[in-house]
């Protein structure tokens, strides 16, 4: 098993690294033991005519909450400056690698995954290969990893290709990336989805337990029947489309045609904003009379059901079981129950928490695929 690290989760690494060096040629002293000590030095008469044992039980409180202080304050200097000095090695990548291997790449890389080794940082790829396969090995993919591994991946930016080639061949691995309904919590990405040997989830008619059903903040709204609404169209990403070997100019091309001849309602093409300034799907879909929703491999689907609006999605995702994903359905859409399917999409997406302390890989090998 090979649990290959993207760029950020190798960087926290490396962060970790220099921080600790920070903190190590900085010293461990903070403000609240240089108060102990000069209280000592300034009351050492006192301290003299103290019993043997009480002097003991005094110094015992007081490097005990000399320790406690350190401790909060090495913390916060760990936690407040890793993440700058891991966005700074991002910028600095090239730059980290060579520095580190002497002028070798490769060397470089090894240097960056014995960081990762050695400090407990946890991660995606890493905590959850772990338990997958404790004895897996870290892989960059500057290290032109053997595809034909099974393997622990995430994000399909920058790993593309390579993902391309394991669905092709058919190899074996584990994928995870942004879960389906962080659309609730306006973006913060609180869901993991953990998928075998594909980017999305296929349909699956296997019934789930309702007991994870409490963790979603909100609920579907119930279907809209609205026959005279719009239709909104939206486009795929680019990676997305690039990834199928496909355009997203040509799918939305070819999608708005065959609408206007299948439909005389009114097409409108939602176009995916930059996240700083898009609006919410959910909410905007809340707002509007819309008829339905076409998408493609998009967690747009989700905001549309949990909108109460119906879908055609045309390409692979875990709503494939409550859309149709075909145009020609434009006047057939699915409106039935999404019970099981919601108790369904609870056991395939997990809270970060989930994925750390092993409770995904439980229900994942009790529910999924293993």
């Amino acid at each position: 098993m090979q649990l290959i690290l993207n760029r950020p989760e190798a960087a926290l690494a490396v962060a970790t690294y220099i921080v600790f060096r920070r903190i190590a040629r900085r010293g461990w002293r903070n403000k609240g033991e240089r108060k102990t000590y000069r209280e000592w030095h300034n009351n050492i008469d006192d301290f003299r005519s103290m019993e043997t044992d009480d002097l003991k039980e005094l110094i015992e409180v007081r490097v005990k909450d000399d320790v406690k202080q350190s401790m909060r304050y090495i913390s916060n200097m760990i936690k407040n400056e890793r993440v700058k000095c891991k966005n700074w090695v991002l910028d600095n990548w090239s730059y980290i690698m060579n520095l580190l291997g002497e002028g070798d790449t490769k060397k470089g890389a090894h240097k960056i995954l014995e960081f990762v080794e050695k400090y407990k940082v946890q991660s995606w790829v890493k905590t959850f290969g772990l338990m997958v396969d404790r004895y897996a090995s870290f892989k960059l993919m500057e290290q032109n990893p053997n595809v034909e591994k099974d393997c622990v991946i995430r994000n399909i930016i920058d790993n593309d290709k390579f993902i391309k080639n394991k669905l092709t061949n058919n190899f074996p691995f584990w994928f995870i990336d942004t879960g389906y309904t962080n659309f609730i919590t306006r973006g913060k990405k609180t869901w993991h989805r953990i998928v075998r040997n594909h980017v999305h989830e296929k349909a699956n008619t296997r019934i789930y337990p309702a007991d994870r059903l409490n963790m979603f903040e909100t609920f579907p709204v119930p279907w809209r029947n609205s026959p005279n609404g719009q239709i909104w169209v939206l486009p795929p990403s680019h990676y997305i489309m690039d990834f199928e070997g496909n355009k997203q100019k040509r799918w939305l091309t070819q999608t708005v045609s065959q609408l206007k001849k299948l439909t005389t309602r009114e097409v409108v093409v939602r176009e995916k904003l930059d996240t700083k300034v898009r609006s919410s799907l959910y909410l905007d879909l809340l707002e509007h009379d819309v008829y339905c929703v076409i998408c493609h491999s998009s967690t747009a689907a989700i905001e549309s059901i949990w909108a109460g609006v119906p879908v055609i999605n045309t390409g692979q995702h875990i709503s494939n079981q409550v859309t149709k994903s075909s145009l020609n359905d434009i006047d057939n859409l699915y409106m039935g129950d999404i019970g099981n399917w919601l108790c369904r999409l609870s056991y395939s997406q997990y809270k970060t928490h989930e994925i750390f302390d092993g409770t995904a890989w439980k229900l994942i090998k009790d529910y999924n695929y293993v």
